[in-house]
């Protein structure tokens, strides 16, 4: 499975698996040919520190079956000897297939298949004779890459984004990421292993605000270390600067004229300072999806501007978790990018951490986690103007410093909570992928699967999952509350607000 690694890395090696992520077949819709599937593999070099990547393309996948001799099909086994099980190797993407030939089922696969069944192909995993099939390809290729190499829990560099968008004259009440509509005219990166700041500014001819600034900038009326001393008052002093690791931090405007050029040279320099994770607070839903349906906006492949160039395969994947989009300790939010930095929103690795205290927590804004973890709260511009979208055009150098301010935040959260620390280390150590590393009963299977093929045992396939589900309470109704009748709804002035009246709820 990992030969390619083995070629290049002989078996010992001390490298880190920093990232690991797999992209189905794709169908093109104008020829109507699939893509070839890949897995991208991204190494660190534990002693020399540096990256390296690789790109399997028709991944292969083992799982196991019984021996004939062996067989007994009364019931599904947790585990078995491995020497009672023959070992197979196939493409993953031919691994029911392969199941159903190796079971003598290929009748069930193929009427399955022929009316697009795939429930029940899936539950070919659930025949007794089969096992270790059902593991996450992500994960097989984790567990497989750590019984060749020490896999080490290393030392991890972060870095911080956020960006601002102009929203003075959208159509909606905030931005919108699928519309994309209004610029995008700051971005602040926070890398932590240079302790440098840089801002990205757009310029705009109708701000007058921004030509003065730049002016007094470039002239030294107004200085990074203005900013540094603005930094060190608004964390409450040079002690909790130094608390914070902040005290030696730079600090760097560049101005751009183009929105496209500002958003590739963002990109170049996060590629340029190389760090092992950056994170963004809500930046799945809102910065990294804004940016991607921006560069779309502006003519150009978000792909292609995201992806290291070196890599030969631009590649971009954006997932939101839409069914627990309010349940930030459930999403499952992830972006996968080809290049040597791992993209985490940071609010749901902090809030997945903490699911059991979720309720403590009166919210999980920026400002409010930054004051409770860290003594540390966004720039308040409230004296200047209520809306945000105004506030570079009334006050323009408070704007960039609440931009540069919410990277510094998100810093000192992270200084004090660790939660890239922490959902590394659960990750290495248990061969689970970062979007399932909170899940109990993921990385627990995934923890069994390894500990016992070091004993000399193979876990068998969760069936559980097929078990019949009990009845529900006959009572209970769950509906959409955007499709409930405005009939029994309360209305004031005579418009139906989201409150019902006259009903019984035994829940």
């Amino acid at each position: 499975m990992i030969e390619k690694v083995l070629k290049r890395y002989p078996a010992g090696s001390d490298i880190t698996l920093l990232n690991c992520f797999y992209q189905f077949r794709k169908k093109d819709p104008i020829s109507g040919a699939y893509s070839d599937d890949f897995i991208v593999l991204l190494i660190k070099d534990n002693t020399t520190g540096k990256k390296d990547h690789f790109i399997i393309n028709r991944p292969k996948y083992k799982f196991y079956t019984i021996k004939p001799e062996y067989e007994d099909n009364r019931y599904n086994k947790l585990f078995i000897e491995i020497d009672k099980l023959d070992e197979h190797e196939v493409e993953f993407n031919k691994l029911e297939k392969s199941i159903a030939t190796l079971l003598g089922r290929e009748a069930d696969y193929n009427d399955a298949l022929s009316i697009g069944d795939k429930e029940s192909i899936r539950k070919l995993h659930a025949d007794p004779r089969v096992f270790n099939s059902d593991q996450s390809i992500e994960d097989k290729y984790r567990h497989e890459f750590s019984k060749y190499y020490p896999n080490n829990v290393t030392k991890i560099n972060k870095a911080f984004f956020d960006i601002e968008v102009d929203g003075r004259y959208i159509t909606t009440d905030f931005p919108e990421p699928e519309l994309a509509e209004a610029p995008i005219n700051a971005i602040s990166l926070f890398d932590e292993r240079c302790n440098r700041v840089i801002t990205f500014l757009l310029n705009d001819p109708h701000n007058p605000l921004i030509a003065k600034f730049k002016h007094d900038y470039e002239i030294g009326v107004f200085t990074e270390q203005d900013i540094h001393n603005f930094v060190q008052d608004a964390v409450g002093g040079y002690k909790k600067m130094v608390r914070n690791k902040l005290d030696y931090t730079s600090f760097e405007l560049k101005f751009y004229d183009n929105e496209l050029r500002l958003l590739v040279e963002f990109f170049e320099m996060v590629r340029e300072l190389d760090p092992d994770f950056i994170e963004g607070w809500n930046s799945s839903a809102f910065d990294c999806n804004y940016i991607m349906h921006r560069i779309i906006n502006l003519g150009a492949d978000p792909a292609v501007v995201m992806s290291d160039p070196t890599w030969n395969k631009p590649y971009l994947k954006l997932y939101i978790d839409e069914r627990n989009i309010n349940d930030f300790a459930e999403r499952g939010d992830y972006m996968n990018v080809c290049n040597n930095t791992v993209w985490m929103d940071q609010m749901i690795q902090f809030c997945s951490r903490r699911k059991a205290k979720m309720g403590s927590f009166t919210s999980f804004k920026l400002d409010d986690i930054g004051q409770l973890m860290a003594g540390v709260k966004k720039l308040d511009y409230s004296h200047i103007t209520t809306n945000l979208s105004e506030l570079p055009y009334l006050d323009y150098k408070t704007f960039v410093l609440y931009n540069i301010m919410d990277t510094v935040v998100q810093k000192c959260i992270e200084n004090k909570a660790q939660d890239i620390e922490y959902i590394f280390a659960k990750c290495i150590v248990n061969d689970t992928s970062y979007k399932k590393g909170h899940r109990q009963t993921v990385y627990l299977i995934n923890r069994m699967t390894k500990e016992w093929f070091k004993l000399g045992y193979v876990i068998g396939n969760n069936v559980n999952k097929w078990n019949e589900k009990p009845p529900k309470f006959a009572g209970a109704l769950v509906g959409n509350p955007l499709l409930t009748s405005d009939y029994a709804k309360i209305k004031l002035d005579g418009n139906p607000i989201l409150v019902c009246d006259n009903l019984q709820d035994y829940d």
